[in-house]
C-alpha cells in the first residue's frame, strides 16, 4: 500500500489524524481497521466529499494547516487533488491556516494516544511538522507523502521531513517509492 499502512499495528480505538484527506480513501481504510479518524482538508470541494465519504463518529476539519497561524493564500486544484498552501495554480483564496497542535488541542486531550499521523499537504510538509510537535509526543507511526511538489522545481520533501522527525525521537522505517511515502515509528512508543 502507498502509505505503509499495511506493516503498522494499531490498538482498538487509537486516533488517526488524516493530513491532506482528499475524499477520505485513507480514513476509510483506517476506520475499517478500528481507529477513530479525525481528517483535515482545506479544499471546499475535496472537504464536501470527505464528510460525506467518512463513516459516522469521524471528525472532519476543512482547514489548511501551517507553522504558525496566519493568513495565507490556499490554491484550489482540486481536479487533480493538488491544492496547495506553496501552489501558484488554481484558483487561490485567502484563508486563517492554523496548526495541527491547535486543532488538535480539543479533539485529542492529553493521555490519548495518537496510532498514526497521515501527512500529505502538497509540499508544505516540514511547515505542517513544525506546528505538530506536541502532536508528535503522542504518536505511534507517522507516515508521510514526500514527492515532489515542493516550489517551482518541484524539489520533494523528504530530506526536511526525515531530519526533522529523527531530531524528534523517531526511526525511519521505510519508503514506498512508487508514490515516494515514508514511514517512521517513534522510540518511545515501539512495540
Amino acid at each position: 500500500m502507498e502509505y505503509g499502512l499495511d506493516r503498522m499495528e494499531f490498538a482498538e480505538g487509537d486516533l488517526a489524524v488524516d493530513i491532506g484527506a482528499n475524499v477520505g480513501e485513507v480514513s476509510l481504510i483506517l476506520a475499517r481497521r478500528g481507529l477513530r479518524i479525525i481528517a483535515v482538508e482545506p479544499d471546499p470541494l475535496e472537504f464536501k466529499a470527505l464528510i460525506s465519504n467518512l463513516p459516522d463518529g469521524a471528525r472532519c476539519f476543512q482547514e489548511a494547516l501551517w507553522s504558525e497561524p496566519r493568513r495565507m493564500e490556499l490554491h484550489l486544484a482540486n481536479d487533480s487533488g493538488d491544492t496547495s498552501l506553496l501552489g501558484e495554480e488554481g484558483r487561490a483564496v485567502s484563508v486563517s491556516v492554523t496548526t495541527l497542535d491547535l486543532l488538535l488541542s480539543g479533539e485529542a486531550p492529553q493521555g490519548v494516544d495518537i496510532g498514526l499521523l497521515k501527512l500529505e499537504a502538497e509540499g508544505a510538509e516540514p511547515e505542517v511538522l513544525h506546528g505538530a510537535k506536541s502532536a508528535l509526543q503522542k504518536t505511534k507511526w507517522v507516515t508521510v507523502d514526500a514527492g515532489p511538489e515542493r516550489g517551482e522545481d518541484n524539489t520533494s520533501t523528504l530530506p526536511a521531513v526525515v531530519t526533522f522527525l529523527l531530531e524528534r525521537g523517531f526511526a525511519f522505517e521505510s519508503v514506498q517509492p512508487a508514490r515516494l511515502t515514508a514511514q517512521f515509528i517513534s522510540k518511545r512508543r515501539e512495540g
